[in-house]
């Protein structure tokens, strides 16, 4: 899978968090389009919940499907995608390195 492949599955998979959180969520982060595209991508997942936590200044996306995170192993592609494991070998999250690369603004 392409990495940028990789964050727009990322960012599809969060519309239940938007759902959930959506009191808290501030209005200018998504509008009511972008959220729209999300729902093929929802429906079609076979994972309904996703964490996500972005930490600007270092520039790294944390994914999460099971929280807490519980990963033993990690193994690191030549994108700087991270892919963290449980101890049964289950894909529990993604740490995404140099997240803004993935970016429209980034790719103009």
């Amino acid at each position: 899978m392409h990495p940028g492949s990789i964050l727009r599955w990322i960012y599809y998979r969060s519309v239940e968090n938007v759902q959930d959180k959506k009191a808290h969520w501030p209005r200018d982060n998504m509008d009511e389009a972008e959220l729209i595209k999300m729902i093929p991508h929802v429906v079609r997942s076979s994972t309904k919940k996703v964490w996500i936590d972005y930490d600007e200044e270092a520039d790294v996306l944390y994914v999460s499907f099971v929280y807490p995170p519980n990963a033993i192993e990690h193994e690191e592609d030549e994108d700087g995608i991270i892919r963290n494991y449980d101890k049964e070998g289950k894909l529990t999250g993604l740490t995404i390195i140099a997240a803004k690369r993935f970016t429209e603004e980034a790719a103009a």
